[in-house]
Order: C-alpha cells, then sequence, then structure tokens
C-alpha cells in the first residue's frame, strides 16, 4: 500500500503525497549533475524539480498529470520490499528507477534519465568505468551481463544459485516462474525461437547488452536493475544477487507499444517516402 500510494503521487506530481510517506532517511538520488536529496530538503527541491522539468518541455508545474510508470516489478529482500521500473515524463524524458520500502515508509529512491540523445552506458563501458561505485557482488554482476550477452547458456547456469528462479513475462497472464534445473532447455528454446523470428542466428555470440544500470547495496545483498537490449525486443530485467549467489531475477517484455508504434506510425511514414508499399520481409526485419 506505502508503494501504491507513493506511485499516485508522482503519477500526480503531488509532493506532498510522497513527502507523508518519507522515512526520516530518506534520500534520492540519480538525477544528473545533482546531489542526492533527503527528507530535510526534499519539499525545496520539489519545487525547483518541477520548474525545471517544466522548462524543458514536460508538463507544467501546477500539472497534475506528471509521471508513469510500466514494467514494475516487486521483490521482498529480507524484511524490505524493492521495487523496480521505468518511468516516462511526456515531453522530458524516461529511464529506469528503484525504491525501497519497510514498515509504511520510503526508505530511499534511485533513478537513471535517458532521452532521445543519451543511450546510457553499456555495461562494458559501465564495469571499465574507474569512477563507477564499487559494490560487493560486483563481479558476479559483470560475469552475469558479459555471459547474457553472449548468450551463453551454460555458462549462465554456472553462475546461478541452487535456489534460483527466473520469472518470465512477470506480472503477465503469460506469467511462468522457470528454475534453475529447467533454465537451459527454457532459454536454449528462447534463442531458437528469437532466431527464427529475424533475431540473433542460433549460436551468435552478440546476443544483447545492458543500459542504464543503477546498483545498490542491501546488506549483503546487491540489487541491479538495467535496460536490456536485444536484436528481437527489448525489456527490463532486475536482478538480485546475495553473497556471491544468484537469486530471483524477473524479465518484463516491452514489445506490444513497440510493435504498435511501427506498425501505425512508422511503416506508413516509409511507404509514403518510397510511394509503395513496404514489402512483407522488410516489414518483419523492421518488427525483429
Amino acid at each position: 500500500a506505502c508503494l501504491d500510494t507513493w506511485g499516485e503521487g508522482w503519477a500526480r506530481g503531488d509532493s506532498a503525497i510522497i513527502y507523508r510517506l518519507l522515512d526520516d532517511s530518506y534520500l534520492f538520488s540519480g538525477l544528473p549533475n545533482t546531489e542526492a536529496v533527503d527528507k530535510r530538503n526534499m519539499k525545496m527541491f520539489w519545487v525547483g524539480f518541477r520548474s525545471g522539468i517544466e522548462e524543458a518541455g514536460g508538463p507544467k508545474a501546477v500539472s497534475s498529470n506528471f509521471a508513469k510508470f510500466k514494467n514494475v516489478m516487486r521483490r521482498m529482500v529480507e524484511d524490505t520490499l524493492v521495487e523496480s521500473g521505468h518511468w516516462e515524463i511526456a515531453g522530458f524524458g524516461a529511464g529506469l528507477y528503484l525504491c525501497a520500502a519497510r514498515d509504511g515508509k520510503v526508505l530511499w529512491e534511485q533513478t537513471s534519465v535517458i532521452n532521445t540523445n543519451i543511450l546510457g552506458l553499456s555495461w562494458e563501458e559501465y564495469s571499465m568505468d574507474d569512477g563507477a561505485k564499487s559494490f560487493q557482488n560486483q563481479y558476479t554482476l559483470n560475469l552475469w551481463r558479459e555471459r547474457w550477452s553472449r548468450g551463453a547458456t551454460a555458462d549462465i547456469v554456472k553462475l546461478q544459485h541452487k535456489d534460483f528462479t527466473f520469472t518470465w513475462m512477470a506480472g503477465s497472464a503469460m506469467e511462468k516462474m522457470v528454475p534453475s534445473s529447467e533454465f537451459f532447455d527454457f532459454f536454449e528454446n528462447f534463442k531458437a525461437q528469437a532466431a527464427a523470428a529475424g533475431g540473433p542466428p542460433v549460436g551468435s555470440t552478440d546476443f544483447m547488452t545492458f543500459r542504464n544500470i543503477i546498483l545498490t547495496q542491501m546488506g549483503d545483498t546487491t540489487v541491479e536493475i538495467a535496460e536490456v537490449i536485444g536484436s528481437l525486443v527489448s525489456f527490463l530485467i532486475f536482478l538480485v544477487v546475495s553473497r556471491n549467489l544468484w537469486a530471483p531475477q524477473s524479465p518484463y517484455l516491452e514489445v506490444g507499444e513497440l510493435e504498435e508504434l511501427l506498425v501505425k506510425e512508422v511503416l506508413p511514414k516509409l511507404e509514403a517516402l518510397a510511394h509503395k508499399e513496404v514489402d512483407l520481409k522488410f516489414r518483419r526485419i523492421l518488427l525483429s
């Protein structure tokens, strides 16, 4: 209920709703060129925040139609509820966010900001960034991303804890929980289907990349969210690592809206420019 109300506050751009839910230790971080904001300074920060977004082309500072959250996923990490997802503010930008709540209070929020000109660091760039904060399980995370980027199923399995689960299409009617014992066959089948639909060919070592990474440490558990970009689909992935061993992770596909945009807007414009109908093969390549 706490995070539901918190989300409503962001959706309406109502700082009063958000502020009432903040823990005394609350911290908001991740905005470019902006120091982390604590509870004491949140009200003053919010005024400038809304004004800056309006000046950048976003909703007016008095608008009650402010932000949208998509692909929301939640996981318990010990006694704390962690939420991750994708945020959008019309006319301004979008990105990923990670937040945590306990005992009816929001403990912290972290965010990444992307726009049409900035895709965010790739996992390779992030891993090699000497200025990036180091985390307890960072070596394992770097290995995990590298193996996923290659689509190296057997090597991915080697990093999985015996209690590992992979939740496919989390939160949807198609949700499927895949235990470690079934992951190899599941993922190999997924790659074959991706190849058949126009994605990376079977055997390719160029499968996907991770961008807009957010990491946080919760005791001995490292929590990560990142945007995953593949040749077939784009989706968000939520990762939890504990004591260098993998625990639950949940990807959520973002296919429907992208396909609708391409079919309804992009393809008609291409056909108009070419003065002929786009052939079926080209449509398939574009949609993949």
